[in-house]
């Protein structure tokens, strides 16, 4: 087998294990928002608590889901820790943006969208650069 040969198939294994790592980081965002979710959803019916607090733990809970997915990303993977946990962060967006799209929730101005998104880069690539240095 070539040198050149065998650098194109790590590179491909590399690039594999990146995205799959990656998405193992989105899936595990996507849990722990469930997962404060279902909890906050049996708070609110069981206790007095006010729905004021709704958007505030629902941006709450995507900044930590998105770090901690990011940081769980990075970590395996070892390098681009900003680049990767913001690509994180992006895809963990995009996927709730779809998730409203399919279910028919009116989406917000093209404004608002492009902010958050940039927000879940930016969380994302905190939370690489955190996994990477941990």
């Amino acid at each position: 087998m070539s040198r050149l040969t065998q650098r194109y198939e790590n590179e491909s294994e590399s690039k594999t294990s990146r995205i799959s790592f990656i998405l193992t980081g989105v899936l595990l965002a996507y849990a722990i928002s469930l997962l404060v979710f279902l909890v906050t959803a049996l708070l609110l019916n069981l206790t007095n608590i006010s729905d004021v607090i709704i958007p505030h733990l629902t941006y709450i809970t995507s900044v930590i889901s998105i770090v901690v997915g990011s940081m769980h990303a990075t970590k395996n993977i070892g390098e681009k820790g900003w680049l990767n946990g913001g690509v994180c962060g992006i895809l963990y967006f995009v996927g709730l943006l779809l998730l409203s799209v399919l279910m028919g929730i009116e989406l917000a101005s093209t404004n608002i969208i492009l902010s958050r998104l940039f927000m879940a880069f930016v969380f994302g690539a905190v939370g690489g650069v955190l996994g990477i240095n941990t």
